[in-house]
């Protein structure tokens, strides 16, 4: 091995004076410039070989097996880099066919609403075509009876006497002694309307013709009233005939529940209910906290180890050292605050795996701070740091699913993460969760489980928490309020190692 590297650097040497032969043969300056870059050596590589001639038996082995670990190092983090890399590709390719099989669903359901709108149009159309048939045949009706009701008047006939009387006039009529001649009435016109005016017109003419005596005036009121009365019936006849058929098409029959009438309250009662109402419109449920996360503390960069030690440890592969040396980054403690330094350490830290490293590897890339500003990645780190038990990551991911950042929004699914972070014991989770059982999103409204992490967030301090405790404990029952506040008392949060597994 040290023959072969002697001869590799000989030959380098070789290189080097070609290239002052070249410049000592009058060769361009240029040329001397490409053939003096030819020969030069990287300083690093110069003195690896360099050592490598040097050495000889054993020490020549050492070396070789330095380098060789050292590449082996390289390597072993190469293809963890890939493989984390491509369980997150096949993360998010199983989320897209998931997004296609809901958009699948979401066509054919557009689908059948599509056919059923279409079957009932042409249902709602064959309706009102049947019911403009019925009411034709409904309005004919009405007509045809009158018509035959009424005496059908005869063309170019010549009438000698009066009109004769009706079978109502017979009784009142008075005696008529030496009746003038009579004009007779004009023939009818098939044009004129129906039966029951021709029968108006002729009445109508036969009064005019008679001689206006006061005997004659006296005799011919009643049958003038008794044929007013007639020719009203006639006309009646018709609109009360339709008003009968539209009730027998449109009639619906409802039966009506009489329902109980409540005990009335008392003054007092009626007071206190309303006094409940009127504190409840004016403290409405509030809204899911979604403030963004802040810088570590000092008790979280805390470390008892110095920051030499930690870059020393660090480098040599200590995922725990890695991740205190990226918080010091961040936040300037003992050393100079440098994101990109945070990012980088914080990186290594979260590719062997270590949680709270995640959690702020997420919060940088929501941040874009020492890292391109990137959603999807946020959600990744987050989400990988909360199944393994992180409760800031949990809290964040329900922030995400919330609002909809990265992801599509889901209320169900932040209610899932925030009961799991609030079973742990985080006070915004339990906060958060209390809200959405108020208001009854992405879970099954409950006032009582609202009570419950409303007093179990109280009991940790949280001022707005009290307050809607002391709302709720208003609209609820005193038996209600009584079991929420029991098992708030006995609340009890969960290790991470539990939230884990489930």
């Amino acid at each position: 091995m040290a023959t072969e590297t002697g001869n590799t650097h000989s030959q380098y040497k070789a290189a080097s004076a070609d290239a002052d032969t070249g410049a000592s043969s009058g060769v361009g300056a240029e040329a001397k410039r490409s053939l003096r870059k030819k020969a030069e050596m990287p300083p690093e590589l110069d003195r690896l070989m360099q050592d490598l001639a040097s050495d000889s038996g054993a020490n020549g082995a050492g070396t070789l097996a330095r380098v060789e670990r050292r590449l082996g190092i390289l390597e072993a983090a190469f293809a963890d880099i890939v493989e984390r890399h491509e369980s997150s590709l096949r993360d998010r390719s199983a989320q897209l066919a998931g997004v296609q099989e809901n958009l699948l669903a979401l066509n054919n359901r557009f689908d059948e609403a599509g056919e059923l709108h279409g079957n009932a149009v042409s249902g709602l159309r064959t309706a009102l075509a049947e019911l403009s048939v019925r009411m034709n045949g409904l309005e004919a009706q009405p007509h045809a009876a009158a018509a035959d009701s009424l005496p059908q008047p005869q063309e170019d006939v010549e009438y000698e006497t009066p009109a004769p009387a009706w079978p109502s006039e017979i009784e009142v009529a008075a005696p008529e002694p030496s009746p003038a001649p009579q004009e007779p009435p004009a023939p009818m016109r098939a044009s004129e309307g129906p039966a029951y005016l021709a029968a108006a017109r002729r009445a109508a003419l036969a009064s005019i013709s008679e001689t206006e005596t006061p005997g004659r005036i006296a005799a011919e009121l009643p049958r003038r009233s008794n044929r007013a009365r007639l020719l009203a019936a006639a006309c009646a006849a018709p609109l009360l005939l339709l008003a009968v058929a539209g009730i027998m098409v449109y009639r619906h029959p409802v039966t009506a529940n009489t329902m109980p009438t409540p005990p009335a309250l008392t003054a007092t009662a009626a007071q206190q209910a309303k006094t409940a109402e009127a504190a409840a419109a004016k403290t409405p449920p509030p809204a899911v906290d979604v403030a963004a996360p802040i810088d570590p503390t000092a008790a979280e960069t805390a470390s008892a180890s110095p920051v030499h030690e930690l870059q020393e440890k660090a480098s040599h592969g200590d995922a725990h050292a890695a991740r205190d040396l990226g918080l010091k980054y961040l936040t300037g403690d003992g050393i100079g605050s440098s994101d990109d330094d945070a990012a980088r350490w914080l990186l290594k830290a979260a590719y062997a795996g270590e949680p709270e490293a995640e959690y702020w590897l997420g919060t940088l890339y929501a941040r874009g701070r020492g890292v391109p500003e990137d959603e999807s990645q946020a959600l990744h780190w987050y989400e990988s740091a909360a199944k393994q038990g992180n409760s800031k990551a949990m809290h964040r991911l329900g922030i995400l699913y919330f609002e909809g950042q990265g992801v599509t929004r889901n209320e169900a699914e932040a209610a899932r993460w925030f009961a799991q972070a609030a079973q742990i014991g985080s006070l915004d989770s339990a906060f958060n969760l209390a809200v959405l059982y108020e208001r009854g999103a992405g879970v099954k409204q409950s006032l009582t489980e609202a009570y419950t992490w409303y007093a179990i967030a109280a009991r940790a301090g949280d001022k707005e928490a009290t307050s809607r405790v002391e709302t709720l404990a208003k609209q609820l029952k005193p038996a209600d309020v009584t079991a929420a506040a029991k098992a708030a008392v006995e609340f009890k949060p969960k290790t991470k190692e539990v939230v884990s597994r489930e």
